[in-house]
């Protein structure tokens, strides 16, 4: 363990200050103060007092340099100077070592004195609204006169108005330069945006963002010694910053994030046929390979927000500073805007990973979240569509009740058929479920092995008598599909670690703009081998298919002319005593897709190009099992928009909705 001299002395020479302490400048002091909490990760003025025996507790920082000037110079006497360095540095470790004999009973005490202070610093303090100054212990540090926390750095200024309400939330406006003011935020929110997008890419390139405990205990500073202390703490703020953003709820640990994608990647994929064979001579060849790649695109996503004015900014900070204790993560104003909108553009995205469906919105008018991307779900529909995977249509596996052991009963025969088709090791599957159902799941797992042993503790992790893993998906509603695949063969894509973040800010008269724009997707690096008929993929059955879903598809009545979307969004039409046109879809909601599907062909139902569908391409007529016409509902139009259909077999995707989509116009 350092001795406290030893400490001393070592920041002296990295701050190579050759003058006496009681020589120090105002400023100098508070670098070394700066610098010794950055090296040795404790306050100056409190280990000074350990090391003194000090009882008094608001020693100020001026009295603290007094001592240090006492202790330290008496290591720096008359005739140093003339002394060589190597025979100055001798010196002071016989004084060193001399001071270690003498408090060497005290290391024990100092020792538990700085855990005791550890631990306090990690407790919140209480914000008391009345006060008028307050203190972030983001960094240790107090406001310095000029700069807010202490930070010598341009951002942190307090001749900037932002900061000043940091400190002192009652100060006046009177005389304040709005437009001037705001400018200056707006052009400072940039910037600081670009930096967290900046440095999330560089965390990312060093795989440091995938746990924020990692994140702010790991990552090395020391490329950092040779910048200036204020742009040392703009990074440690900026990382601090993004720990929150990674902290908050995401389904990346399901479904790994896979970055670099900016418009579309081609993941190889390699099918081999069978290759042995009983020996006999002669030239009797046998295998082959080809190559079928698999399509990553993400879609263009963007955030754009129009807030009140200048003054709305303003009242909401302090109001967040009053009502939210002593929230650690609230430093100036820019990183709380930034930290404010980034907090509800993940939110957003938690749930769209799962069930989003990209569509283009109507021209000048606002659309649903779920819509700015593809999620899981629907990206396995489009893998169902393009005939590369088949899902399993018994009955059987389609859907699950709540009573008895109905779900567990279900999903262990889903498992079970799984194992018939799949070529591989079942365990190297892992099965997803809805999280919604977990409580139904762990029912029904008491009611049918509960006396099997005490089950108090529910497995609901892993597949009775199978060593199958389970995790449980969020986000999903009441869907009950039930796929399984290799853990990480489906990806969350995106373009640039942050992009989203990479928040600006502008003010135009009264108002004041916030927007972002990012990109994202969702696909799998393997699904199976594409065929270009439904009958084509039926014959190959299952045969080097990676990914196993059932069909949670409701059987609709027969003469129906309504769907209900509280049946779900994949529904089945059936053979019909006579002509039947479907002309809506109640109960449905913005940001889904809904599938209607013909499964008979005997007056098969229709839908005509009016009412509420009068938007979609062309009037819907199915002629074969598997047609189907895919919409999703607009509230303000009260009207559903067509993304895509099927017609004989002949898939049509509507390219003025769903751009993008693999196998639109040939791309």
């Amino acid at each position: 363990m350092k001795d406290f001299l030893e400490k001393l002395q070592e920041i002296m020479e990295a701050m190579g200050l050759k003058k006496k302490v009681s020589d120090l400048s105002k400023e100098e002091k508070t670098q070394f103060a700066e610098k010794y909490k950055e090296v040795h990760g404790s306050d100056l003025d409190e280990d000074l007092k350990a090391y003194k025996e000090n009882k008094e507790k608001n020693e100020s920082l001026e009295t603290a340099f007094a001592d240090l000037a006492g202790i330290l110079d008496q290591t720096d006497g008359a005739g140093a100077n003339d002394k060589t360095p190597a025979e100055q540095v001798a010196e002071i470790k016989k004084q060193i070592a001399d001071l270690k004999k003498k408090n060497g009973d005290k290391d024990a005490k100092i020792k538990k004195l700085q855990e005791e202070k550890t631990a306090l610093e990690q407790e919140m303090e209480h914000d008391d609204p009345k006060k008028v100054n307050m203190k972030v212990a983001i960094v240790g540090l107090p406001h310095s006169e000029t700069h807010l926390f202490g930070i010598q750095h341009a951002m942190y200024s307090l001749d900037k108005r932002w900061n000043q309400l940091m400190v002192d939330r009652t100060i006046s406006s009177k005389g304040l330069d709005e437009e001037a003011t705001f400018n200056e935020f707006q052009k400072e929110t940039r910037d600081f945006g670009n930096k967290v997008a900046a440095r999330m890419q560089e965390l990312h390139e060093s795989n440091m963002l995938r746990d924020p405990e990692k994140l702010q205990a790991d990552v090395d500073y020391t490329g950092l010694s040779g910048a200036g202390l204020g742009d040392q703490f703009v990074v440690r703020r900026t990382d601090a910053l993004i720990a929150r953003f990674i902290r908050l709820k995401n389904v990346y640990d399901i479904f790994p994030r896979r970055y670099g994608i900016e418009d579309r990647e081609l993941i190889t994929n390699a099918f081999f046929d069978e290759f042995s064979q009983p020996y006999q001579e002669g030239e009797v060849w046998k295998g082959g390979m080809s190559l079928k790649p698999e399509v990553g695109y993400v879609d263009d996503a963007m955030m754009k927000t129009l807030f009140k004015n200048w003054k709305w900014i303003e009242r909401s900070y302090i109001a967040y500073l009053n009502q939210d204790g002593s929230d650690p993560i609230k430093w100036n104003m820019i990183e709380w805007a930034i930290l404010q909108i980034a907090e509800k553009l993940t939110n957003e995205q938690y749930k769209r990973k799962i069930v989003g469906v990209f569509r283009k919105p109507v021209a000048n008018r606002p659309a649903h979240a779920n819509h700015a991307s593809t999620g899981v779900i629907f990206t396995l529909i489009r893998y169902v569509h393009e005939y590369k995977l088949l899902p399993i249509e018994d009955a059987a596996y389609a859907e699950y009740t709540n009573t008895g052991t109905d779900m567990i009963d279900t999903v262990e025969a889903f498992v079970e058929k799984v194992k018939e088709v799949y070529e591989g090791d079942i365990e190297d599957l892992t099965l997803y479920l809805n999280k919604n159902h977990k409580t139904w799941y762990k029912s029904g797992y008491r009611q049918k092995y509960g006396a099997d042993g005490d089950f108090s503790a529910v497995v609901d992790g892993k597949l009775q008598d199978e060593e199958v893993n389970i995790i449980w998906v969020p986000n999903m509603g009441s869907h009950q599909l039930m796929f399984m695949q290799k853990p990480g063969n489906i990806q969350c894509l995106e373009n640039l670690p942050g992009e989203m973040f990479k928040i600006k800010f502008k003010e135009e008269m009264e108002s004041v703009k916030a927007w972002s724009i990012w990109k994202e997707g969702t696909s799998a690096e393997f699904v199976g081998k594409p065929f270009t008929t439904k009958a084509e993929l039926e014959a190959n059955n299952f045969e080097l298919q990676e990914i196993f879903m059932n069909k949670p598809a409701f059987k609709v009545a027969a003469e129906a002319t309504t769907l209900d979307a509280n049946n779900g969004f994949w529904q089945m039409t059936q053979d019909n005593g006579a002509a039947r046109n479907l002309t809506d879809i109640s109960n449905s909601k913005e940001g889904t897709a809904y599938i209607i599907e013909c499964a008979g062909t005997t007056n098969a139902t229709t839908v005509n190009k009016s009412g509420k569908f009068d938007s979609i391409t062309a009037t819907y007529t199915p002629t074969a099992v598997g047609d189907y016409l895919m919409v999703v509902y607009d509230k303000t139009d009260d009207k559903f928009y067509e993304l895509e259909r099927c017609v004989g077999g002949v898939r049509t995707i509507n390219a003025n909705l769903q751009p993008n989509t693999p196998g639109n116009g040939g791309r």
